[in-house]
C-alpha cells in the first residue's frame, strides 16, 4: 500500500533524497527536521491521503488480490469504529545556506 500510494503523485518519494539533493547544489549547514502526522480518524485520513482512491487504483490494477483488499477496508473499517484507528506519515523539512 505504502509503495503504491507513494507511486502514484510525483515525487512520492522525494524525502529521502533531499539532504543529497542539497549537498548536490552546494548548500551549507543543511537541516534536516522529520515530522510526523499522526491521524486517528479514517475519514481525516481518507480526506488528506486519498487512501480510498488508492485501494480503488490497486484494485483496477490488480496488485493485490480483491479478498486482501476487502480484508483490509474491513479491519481498517472495525478499528476505526472501535476507535483504534491509527495512520502516521512522515513529512521532511529541510533548509541549507548557499555559500
Amino acid at each position: 500500500m505504502v509503495n503504491f500510494w507513494c507511486d502514484n503523485f510525483p515525487s512520492g518519494w522525494v524525502g529521502r533524497y533531499l539532504f543529497k539533493y542539497f549537498r548536490q547544489a552546494g548548500l551549507t549547514d543543511i537541516t534536516l527536521e522529520p515530522i510526523t502526522i499522526c491521524l486517528t480518524e479514517f475519514e481525516l485520513a481518507d480526506k488528506n491521503l486519498d487512501l480510498s482512491r488508492t485501494v480503488e487504483k490497486i484494485s483496477e490494477q490488480r496488485f493485490i488480490s480483491q479478498n486482501n483488499l476487502i480484508l483490509w477496508l474491513m479491519t481498517i473499517n472495525q478499528c476505526n469504529q472501535a476507535g483504534d484507528f491509527f495512520c502516521a506519515f512522515t513529512a521532511f523539512l529541510v533548509s541549507g545556506k548557499k555559500p
